[in-house]
């Protein structure tokens, strides 16, 4: 059994990143003063860190966006600046009472923090049971952190915002499923849970020879002049997803879903925490229900009854653990871009920022 501190040899203070100001990429900076976070709560657990990734809502975060709600949901004391990184995979150091009931010290977690937390780019971070899972045993710590936030991003895009089945129905393969952004780190992820829930999928990227081996139906090529004609031959589709980050121009593609099929265009580039920092919390979030409902009035009425829909992350014990089995099945594998070591970590960000990748960036913690 591998081997694990206990309290008395807990360090007081960890290595970690933390952004100064609201000011980009250049206001991170890495410190070895930074106080061990300690339980807040008693279903909480603090794990050592062993890996992490990086997601764009980091990378966005530098930058202020989400602020206004996340600074007043955030309920820990920031005196030090914050932590971005969501995603981690660890060994658990220290077990709060309620959440003995299902971990103990030495269990090696993954999971991922909701963006009001203090993150994981840190040696050390605090975990609520309801955001962690068993580590799947077949992936090392750098292979499973590529995955939680990803996969919770996806799970709650498919399952709840486009309504699809999370069982493997023979019903399933009558739906025909359009994912734009299918070479990036959520993207890769839906098409394995896709195809491993038997759904038909058509997957837009110019990465042929990977979405192929994750079992993409059909991939098509955004840069070909052929590519609208093709999209065109191809549909109806029930559900598009826009895992690319086009937003509101994702729109354009609401005619290729099924009319009058209850058909459903989901994008993750929801305004919300945008509209928050812009208005305020009531406001923006007035505004941005508003505008959500006026864009479906005209959606339906001109796409024969289609509707559009935004996905989020969200934190949910039964996906995560759902996901482990489909990863010890040889389902779903992680895909990773590249991979950089916490004291490099300003490289993984510059990296996310430029785009373009295949997979997850992911941060070796080990020193």
């Amino acid at each position: 059994m591998k081997s694990v501190m206990n309290l008395r040899s807990l360090p007081s203070l960890m290595r970690g990143w933390q952004l100064e100001s609201l000011s980009g990429i250049g206001a991170m900076n890495f410190r070895e003063d930074l106080n061990v976070p300690i339980l807040s709560t008693p279903n909480d657990v603090l794990v050592k860190v062993e890996a992490s990734s990086v997601n764009p809502l980091d990378v966005m975060m530098t930058k202020g966006y989400g602020n206004s709600v996340l600074s007043n949901l955030r309920s820990d004391n920031i005196d030090q600046g914050i932590t971005l990184g969501r995603d981690f995979s660890g060994v658990i150091v220290d077990v709060g009472m309620t959440a003995s009931n299902e971990f103990k010290m030495g269990d090696e977690v993954w999971g991922a923090t909701f963006p009001s937390s203090q993150g994981s780019h840190a040696d050390f971070v605090t975990a609520s049971t309801f955001t962690i899972a068993k580590k799947p045993k077949s992936l090392k710590h750098t292979e499973a952190s590529s995955i939680p936030f990803i996969g919770l991003t996806a799970w709650s895009s498919l399952m709840i915002s486009a309504g699809l089945s999370s069982e493997k129905l023979n019903r399933n393969a009558k739906f025909k499923i359009l994912i734009i952004g299918a070479s990036g780190g959520v993207g890769t992820f839906a098409v394995q849970l896709l195809k491993a829930l038997n759904y038909s999928v058509v997957a837009v990227s110019q990465d042929f020879e990977l979405l192929e081996e994750l079992g993409a139906d059909v991939v098509v090529d955004h840069t070909d002049p052929d590519y609208h004609d093709t999209l065109h031959s191809l549909s109806s589709f029930d559900v598009i997803f826009d895992f690319a980050g086009l937003g509101d121009n994702s729109l354009q593609y609401m005619k290729l879903l099924r009319p009058w099929s209850n058909a459903k265009l989901v994008t993750l580039m929801s305004p919300l925490l945008k509209s928050t920092d812009k208005n305020g919390i009531l406001p923006g979030t007035i505004q941005t229900f508003v505008d959500l409902a006026t864009k479906n009035i005209h959606t339906v009425i001109n796409n024969n009854g289609c509707t559009f829909r935004y996905g989020y992350f969200m934190p949910n014990p039964y996906a995560l653990k759902t996901i482990t089995k489909y990863v010890e099945d040889g389902k779903i594998r992680p895909i990773i871009q590249e991979v950089f070591k916490l004291e490099h970590l300003i490289a993984g960000y510059e990296a996310m920022e430029k785009g373009n990748l295949s997979g997850k960036i992911v941060v070796d913690h080990t020193n």
